[in-house]
């Protein structure tokens, strides 16, 4: 299990040992936030852990997505805020930093977004929405704050 560790508006965060419970405060720099790291505690016992600095408040969900490509990508939308979302699929194979038009089912009604991923493996993905439209904004905003 990794665990996510949230960092404060001042920039530091405390690494819980899941083994023998021991804290270390930690200060990441950028190029290890929101990615998955490989921690080992005084204890020996090794872990994986995740910065999160989101300052946007995020609804868990189970949305539908599609990722427009030349054959649709069929994903679940697993959490989503008004500025990006996290999703789960088969077999991605998205690359970092690229941009994707992608519809997503919010209460009954599709949207189209553009997406760029800003972090990815072959199985999940994160992505932040590239200017959204007024009208996607409203609709992702009025299900997060409806949670």
């Amino acid at each position: 299990m990794i665990q996510e560790v949230t960092i404060s508006a001042l920039g530091w965060g405390v690494i819980t040992c899941p083994e023998c419970g021991g804290k270390t405060h930690a200060t990441p720099g950028a190029e290890s936030q929101h990615r998955v790291l490989d921690i080992k505690c005084r204890c020996g016992a090794k872990h994986q852990i995740v910065f999160n600095t989101r300052a946007k408040q995020r609804r868990e969900c189970s949305l539908s997505g599609i990722i427009l490509l030349k054959n649709d990508l069929a994903v679940t939308v697993k959490n989503i805020s008004a500025t990006g979302a996290y999703f789960e699929g088969d077999e991605l194979n998205l690359f970092v930093g690229s941009t994707y038009p992608m519809k997503i089912k919010i209460d009954e009604q599709w949207i189209e977004v553009l997406v760029k991923i800003i972090r990815a493996n072959h199985k999940e993905a994160g992505l932040e929405f590239v200017n959204p439209g007024y009208n996607e904004s409203k609709i992702i905003e009025s299900f997060v704050l409806s949670a």
